[in-house]
């Protein structure tokens, strides 16, 4: 089939966009052009044998989307030679959502039976996104901690069962915000050689560092005496507890419906609020039904039920 639409063109119009999926024949050949969210509505329909569509995929394009920080990277939208599309169906369903438009590279005319090897490789984790483009040593460390911090400040939860950041949200938002963090990170990873505790470090320097804007002195403080065995009632307490949890010979009390990143998150924090408010600890627990603690001295965000 001879098209009449000039695929030589930079861009291509919607027009043309849906000339081409309509006819059911669409050549094969590639474009640029612009998507609206009127025109994703209108190709949604050529939407009908896809994978199941994550909303947390499309929310979190939907974000960066709103905010004018979603690029043309090259990866583009494919249509199969039936007209159906085979790849970019988040992207689609994002731009309806944030009412944005975006640019894209068009592939048509890919045979649909090829679906079943398009995005099959490893996709880029935000660790790898960290390593290559800022170069930092500790790249899983700092994107861990990172989204963990994204999500307080965000969503009011250090756990959430929702649409996580991109690393780009996690770059611009945390990671460039936070002066300090590379070295907080390396800081903690030295630590963990220690061995004194046993505590994930994206979760030690997540909590480290919002700690730190109560007051950056006790934060130190406290996590110096929870690492080094520094004499102190509250830490010398968060340590025996942590180390039990990781032996798995925690006594009931301690539990937390078997999610121990969560039990650990809530006793940490439970724990310094004591500590800072100079309060002892009188029984350091975390029980299912339990609501998850608040942070002493900083002003809490948007707070909902920990999940």
């Amino acid at each position: 089939m001879k098209s009449n639409v000039n695929l030589r063109s930079v861009k291509a119009t919607q027009a043309q966009l849906l000339r081409i999926v309509g006819s059911g024949k669409p050549p094969r050949n590639v474009v640029e052009m612009e998507f609206t969210p009127l025109i994703c509505r209108q190709i949604m329909p050529f939407n009908t044998l896809n994978r199941y569509r994550s909303a947390k995929v499309s929310d979190r394009y939907s974000r960066s989307m709103a905010v004018g920080r979603f690029y043309n990277t090259g990866q583009a939208i494919i249509f199969g030679s039936d007209g159906t599309v085979l790849d970019g169906q988040h992207r689609l369903a994002a731009c309806i959502k944030s009412g944005k438009p975006f640019t894209s590279l068009v592939v048509f005319g890919v045979n649909p039976a090829f679906r079943r090897y398009i995005d099959t490789n490893r996709s880029r984790s935000a660790s790898d996104i960290f390593k290559l483009t800022l170069g930092i040593k500790h790249s899983n460390d700092t994107a861990s901690a990172c989204a963990l911090i994204w999500k307080y400040d965000n969503l009011g939860v250090f756990e959430s069962s929702g649409a996580g950041p991109s690393p780009d949200e996690m770059i611009r938002t945390v990671y460039e915000t936070t002066p300090d963090i590379d070295d907080t990170v390396q800081q903690h990873a030295d630590w963990y050689k220690i061995k004194s505790v046993k505590l994930p470090r994206s979760i030690s320097t997540a909590l480290h560092i919002v700690f730190r804007r109560a007051d950056k002195t006790l934060a130190d403080t406290f996590f110096s005496n929870l690492y080094n065995g520094e004499p102190c009632q509250h830490t010398d307490a968060l340590r025996s507890i942590l180390m039990a949890s990781y032996a798995d010979t925690l006594p009931v009390e301690f539990t937390y419906g078997g999610n121990k990143k969560t039990l650990r998150l809530a006793l940490v924090i439970k724990t310094w609020n004591a500590f800072a408010t100079n309060i002892p600890i009188q029984n350091l627990t975390f029980r299912p039904g339990d609501a998850f603690p608040e942070i002493v001295g900083i002003k809490e965000p948007l707070r909902r039920s920990h999940k």
